[in-house]
């Protein structure tokens, strides 16, 4: 494999097992506004709520609610991580 350096734009033949996989700084960074901005926005959605009832299932319900932005960060980063983790162990030739 051809590959070309960024920085001094020399090429060079790589063989395709010494090649490995990074994190994708992309896919931190949107997972980490994801998590960030759906729990404030989940937070404003559900805060007129908590004071309209007095029943505490229903308010653990709504508190639980804000889980959901952290399970769909995680499941973001761990998806990242285990591509990488399937590509770096992959033996190629």
């Amino acid at each position: 494999m051809n590959l070309k350096c960024n920085t001094c734009n020399a090429d060079k033949v790589y063989n395709l097992n010494d090649v490995k996989a990074i994190e994708s700084k992309l896919m931190a960074i949107l997972a980490l506004l994801l998590f960030i901005f759906g729990t404030i926005g989940l937070f404003i959605f559900i805060w007129p709520y908590f004071f309209q009832t007095g029943n505490i299932y229903v308010i653990t319900g709504l508190i639980s609610l804000l889980t959901i932005p952290f399970l769909i960060y995680q499941s973001i980063t761990s998806g990242d991580a285990e591509r990488i983790r399937y590509f770096n162990a992959k033996y190629y030739g």
